[in-house]
């Protein structure tokens, strides 16, 4: 019994120098006297790791600024047709405007005089005369002079206008 007794001092004994030579050398690591990565090779695994996650994050980094790259594209793109857009309402507004005008110093001609100045226009300008008048009418609950008008210009010119209008609508 003796020799278990003894066999398990000596281990005892040899576990803590151990301990106390690791515990040594991690406080002269922490104290800064000695550098434990020069001894052991741990760091060389992170390295790699880190260099693996910092490529990847390079990727993502190049896919995102491709991402913005286009959008930026696409953002330009929509800037471009917004602008088109607002000209063409502003053109459409400011048309719309004209022939409200013309609507109203139509309605303050005599009739005939009205259809001799709409015998010169174009097929398009008096349709777009026409809805306006009716438009005008409508809101002022009257009747409109529109017919009235198309009754007075020529036979041949008032049909393809009614049939220019019911194709429009």
């Amino acid at each position: 019994m003796k020799n278990k007794s003894d066999f398990f001092k000596v281990g005892s004994l040899v576990l803590i120098i151990i301990f106390l030579i690791i515990f040594n050398v991690f406080w002269l690591d922490y104290l800064g006297l000695v550098k434990m990565a020069d001894y052991i090779s741990f760091s060389s695994r992170k390295e790699n790791f880190t260099a693996i996650a910092q490529d990847e994050i390079g990727k993502k980094r190049i896919k995102l600024e491709d991402g913005l790259d286009d959008l930026a594209r696409r953002e330009a793109v929509l800037r471009i047709q917004e602008k088109k857009i607002n000209s063409l309402e502003r053109e459409r507004n400011n048309q719309q405007n004209k022939i409200n005008r013309l609507a109203k110093r139509i309605l303050a001609l005599p009739p005939e005089k009205a259809v001799q100045l709409m015998a010169d226009w174009d097929n398009q300008l008096v349709m777009d005369l026409i809805r306006e008048l009716d438009r005008i009418a409508q809101e002022e609950e009257q009747k409109s002079l529109s017919p009235y008008l198309l009754s007075l210009l020529p036979q041949d010119r008032a049909s393809k206008i009614l049939l220019l209008l019911t194709k429009s609508n």
